[in-house]
């Protein structure tokens, strides 16, 4: 029997003696119907002195008694005191819609997102009967904040995550724009905005006055300087350079009798040394085990330094000044912060890159992570590959993910009766925290499938046959798929596609490219001819192919009656 999940939907209160009850029995009747492979709790957190707990009480909910420190302590108190393995947060006054709490749950529940967001300002979301003026304060507020948090409504207060993104973060209720907190300090991979039509509180006064907005600008000031503080102390490092820079030159000119040119070489080199140190013991202190040959990191240093002072700061300042007109002074402000965030970019990326985020292949999170947050290339092959089987797989039915690892691209064909095979199980049990209903993920190899027969609707063999160590492997393989795989059920194979100079090409660069991955494991390479004929000798009939960019093959076969070669 499958254990059922616990939803804490955390209430945070004060005076909402008119309004309580109808939030409570909307949450009730919104999540009821997923009973019982869901469980809810509903946390009350009250501040107030009405009868807002009693009432709380009489409709089932926890009541805890707050401490009377806002709005933000009240959230982190229900946090805390929350049994859930999946934490919503919303108001109490009726502006957070309950009927949305499904669509605010699915993601997290059957594609394992580790955080969603109500939001006005995606498609469907709206802002109810809102004033102009509360329109335009609440789109401009949050046209800002998105180009810090890169979420379109960072300001609803409306969201839900999973317990695990916030172990071991220290949450400060500073103010009551908690998601904040979570979204910049959890350990978030990925989220997603939910649309949301946000309304007007039902009874009582709004308790957003004058003293919480302060309280929340202040709290938003210090998120701001937590999350970009690695920057921030990279550009006071660059200030003290400046200081030993000018310092110098000013000395072994005027006092040392040196030519200003050697003054100035040397003075650079100082000054460069002495960012390269204090960014490496202070900075990135964290990140020191990745520079672990402090010379060849000095040297690098010295080159990033220099490409974005002479290779950037120099031809743009000369662009601005002579190109268009702008005064030589602002023309180098402009191309100084330029510099700067080069430099910073380059630093962070490449000299102090953080051990932590150099995954390899049998990283449980390997395929999770390069499907959300890998290279460019990476996510854009990954997101190609998942779409083509999703469009030929279609109504995939109960289905088999053979291969699967930790990757989210099965769940987009189907999430409501998958089950994800493996023979690594720290990728399985990884998968397995991720709590997704109507997913199971089983230890096990394609070479002895422990199904019974015509278990499954559809199979995804999906970048794994070319793992398996020789052609009488790939023979076993298909026998097994065939015998769990229904009568006209659908097998589809995902392969690179070595008939192709892209093909071909495209493994080279992988292995040279993104070393610690699979590209050393490709044992057995196809052609779009042999896989149809190896498929066909099995009784598997093609059905349609897709061919992204050349490189890799897709093919949709069909599982017949009687062994055939296909061919097309």
């Amino acid at each position: 029997m499958v254990k059922p999940t616990l939803v804490s939907v955390i209430l945070p209160t004060y005076n909402e003696e008119k309004n309580i009850k109808r939030v409570i029995r909307g949450i009730w009747d919104a999540l009821l119907p997923y009973a019982p492979e869901l469980k809810c709790e509903v946390v009350v957190v009250d501040d107030g002195d009405d009868k807002t707990s009693a009432i709380a009480l009489s409709m089932g909910a926890r009541v805890k008694k707050g401490e009377r420190q806002g709005l933000g302590q009240a959230i982190i108190d229900g946090i805390r005191i929350a049994s859930g393995d999946i934490v919503v947060v919303m108001d109490a006054d009726g502006s957070h819609p309950a009927s949305a709490l499904p669509d605010m749950l699915k993601p997290i529940l059957w594609q394992g997102v580790d955080m969603t967001i109500g939001s006005r300002y995606v498609k469907g979301g709206g802002l109810g009967d809102w004033s102009l003026g509360s329109r335009v304060k609440s789109i401009v507020g949050a046209g800002l904040m998105s180009l810090v948090t890169g979420v379109k409504d960072s300001n609803s207060g409306y969201f839900a995550f999973r317990r695990e993104v916030i172990e071991g973060v220290e949450l400060r209720p500073s103010s009551w724009k908690i998601m904040l907190e979570v979204l910049f300090k959890g350990h978030i991979t990925v989220r997603r905005e939910v649309p949301i039509t946000f309304g007007e509180r039902w009874n009582g006064e709004s308790k957003n006055n004058i003293r919480e907005r302060i309280r929340h600008a202040k709290h938003l000031i210090g998120l701001l300087a937590w999350k970009f503080r690695r920057f921030i102390q990279f550009t006071l490092v660059g200030g003290t350079g400046n200081i030993w820079h000018y310092g110098l030159l000013w000395a072994l000119t005027e006092y040392a009798g040196l030519w200003y040119g050697f003054s100035l070489v040397i003075a650079i080199f100082v000054a460069m040394t002495n960012n390269y140190l204090i960014n490496h013991y202070w900075t990135f202190r964290g990140e020191r085990e990745a520079n672990k040959n402090l010379l060849l990191g000095w040297v690098k240093f010295i080159g990033n330094s220099a490409i974005g002072d002479y290779g950037i700061a120099l031809p743009l300042t000369i662009g601005l000044a002579s190109g268009l007109g702008v005064w030589y002074m602002l023309a180098s402000a402009f191309a100084s912060v330029a510099a700067l965030f080069f430099k910073y970019f380059v630093s962070k990326n490449w000299i102090w890159k953080s051990a932590g985020k150099k995954r390899k292949a049998h990283d449980p999170d390997y395929e999770w992570v390069s499907f959300y947050h890998g290279l460019p290339w990476q996510k854009i092959w990954k997101h190609t590959i998942a779409n083509a089987v999703k469009k030929l797989a279609g109504d995939a039915g109960r289905t088999l993910d053979i291969g699967s690892g930790s990757s989210p691209a099965g769940l987009l064909v189907n999430h409501a009766d998958y089950v994800g095979l493996d023979s690594d199980r720290g990728k399985m049990a990884f998968m397995k925290k991720k709590i997704m209903q109507g997913a199971q993920y089983d230890t096990g190899s394609v070479l002895s499938l422990h199904y019974p027969d015509d278990s499954f609707d559809t199979v995804l063999f999906v970048e794994t046959i070319e793992h398996l160590r020789h052609s009488g492997d790939v023979q076993r393989a298909l026998v097994g798929i065939r015998r769990v795989l229904k009568h006209g059920g659908t097998l589809i194979v995902a392969t690179p596609n070595y008939g192709s100079f892209m093909g071909r090409m495209q493994d080279k660069l992988y292995g040279i490219f993104q070393r610690g991955a699979y590209a050393d494991e490709h044992k057995v390479k196809f052609t779009p001819e042999i896989l149809k004929e190896t498929c066909g000798y099995h009784g598997f009939v093609f059905v349609d192919s897709i061919i992204p960019m050349g490189s890799d093959m897709v093919m949709k076969f069909r599982k017949g009656w009687k062994v055939e070669i296909s061919g097309k």
